[in-house]
């Protein structure tokens, strides 16, 4: 089962957890609950608040964004050498 297969499992459980029955939980609700906690121990699933999974995403392409810019500039910092070493030769300097 993959990753993704194991979340929707496990969201899916988790909602039939909440399930009752003349406000009493129903006895699957019980083994949703049961199977969803198995299943979450059993693939090492950590829960995190919404919030903290967002900041992580936002800074993840914080850093993509610099790195890709951190590529533009070394690539037109070569741009840059060569032409200066072009013009350079012209003149006689090298």
């Amino acid at each position: 089962m993959g990753n993704i297969d194991v979340l929707e499992k496990v969201q899916k459980l988790c909602t039939l957890a909440l399930s009752e029955e003349d406000g009493e939980p129903t006895e699957e609700a019980r083994t949703a609950a049961i199977t969803a906690t198995r299943l979450m121990k059993e693939h090492d699933l950590v829960i995190v608040p919404r919030e903290q999974l967002e900041a992580a995403q936002k800074a993840i392409n914080g850093a993509t964004e610099l790195r890709r810019e951190a590529k533009k500039a070394k690539r037109d910092g070569m741009i840059l050498g060569g032409v200066l070493g072009v013009m350079a030769g012209k003149q006689g300097l090298i």
